[in-house]
């Protein structure tokens, strides 16, 4: 029986690709869904390159978006394509007012959500609480209008490498990257470099701009005597204020590929990466186990945005063995 995986995000599609062999699945469809953002598309065809999708899945269609389209239409496009076929296990990277749509609309045995970063954690709870109560808005009176369901009965379950707590009837199969892992034996050289992965943050805004410079500028001040290269995020907007920083014992390295790949593809062993709230420094720890993975913790009071979801991501990593590290406030920064 025919098996879907829809996916919008680098991430996603390495998910995809551990579902795929966990499960040892045949006749595979593989839909991307590309969004505006410039570098996500040519992460996800990096993806594709290195592993070599063509020959893996038996049919792949990529979704564009257009500024012509709107996100609904295009979804509603899509489940007029897919609604034809039922597929024994859809897996799923997205749980948005689209990723819904689908759930509620496409035919299937079973669906799972892969993983999508920290967005997991943050979907889980989302799906726990809608248990209790359904609510209709304005989108779902929308896909109602247009003939659509809105809810689905059959469960959704999780494929993942966190360790959620199982609700009801819900399944949850963790991973540990072992596909992942038998591709890149990790015969690599040990860097000694620290490796701080930016993050998109002050795009969405979750902080300003003024505040994620101080952060940045405080790690590199408990470490001024080490090499410091930054991997930006693929999202971010990098300042110019930022590239300034490489005056001293910042470098700026920009990748075409998701932070894991690039260290396994070239052979890079790091022994030191640092982060905020970032999947990656997850899944660096699940993949690079003598690693040294830290955490710097952004105060309470300095997120401005999706206050909720950036908690729940750093107490999830509280969970974890990363080192957690403690930031000045920003209103004690501006005085260093």
């Amino acid at each position: 029986m025919a098996n879907l995986f829809i996916v919008r995000t680098p991430m996603q599609l390495v998910s995809a690709l551990e579902a795929m062999h966990h499960f040892q699945t045949r006749n595979n469809t593989l839909v991307m869904l590309h969004n505006r953002k410039k570098n996500n598309p040519k992460q996800m065809q990096k993806v594709i390159d290195i592993f070599d999708l063509h020959n893996v899945f038996d049919e792949i269609m990529e979704v564009g978006s257009s500024q012509s389209q709107s996100k609904f239409f295009r979804s509603l496009a899509l489940i007029t394509t897919l609604k034809h076929h039922h597929y024994d296990k859809f897996f799923l990277g997205l749980y948005d007012s689209m990723g819904k749509l689908f759930l509620a609309n496409l035919s299937y045995e079973q669906s799972y959500l892969i993983d999508d970063g920290t967005a997991t954690i943050v979907a889980h709870r989302r799906i726990i609480e809608r248990m209790h109560h359904r609510s209709v808005g304005l989108k779902e009176l929308r896909a109602l209008f247009f003939g659509l369901h809105v809810h689905s009965d059959i469960p959704l379950h999780f494929f993942t490498l966190f360790q959620l707590q199982q609700h009801k009837n819900e399944t949850i199969i963790t991973h540990r990257f072992d596909y992942l892992k038998r591709l890149f034996p990790q015969q690599c050289e040990r860097s000694g470099a620290i490796y701080l992965l930016g993050q998109n943050i002050t795009d969405v805004p979750i902080i300003s701009k003024e505040k994620y410079l101080c952060y940045i500028q405080q790690i590199l001040e408990k470490y001024p005597h080490h090499e410091v290269i930054y991997i930006p995020h693929r999202s971010e907007t990098l300042h110019p204020e930022l590239y300034a920083l490489q005056q001293g014992n910042l470098t700026i390295v920009p990748t075409t590929m998701p932070v894991e790949l690039y260290f396994l593809i070239n052979r890079i062993y790091p022994a030191h990466v640092i982060s905020f709230f970032t999947s990656a420094l997850y899944t660096l720890n699940i993949l690079f186990e003598k690693s040294t993975i830290e955490s710097f913790h952004i105060a309470s009071e300095d997120i401005e945005n999706h206050h909720s979801s950036v908690l729940q991501c750093q107490e999830f990593l509280q969970t974890t063995s990363v080192i957690h590290s403690p930031l000045q406030r920003f209103s004690d920064c501006k005085m260093l």
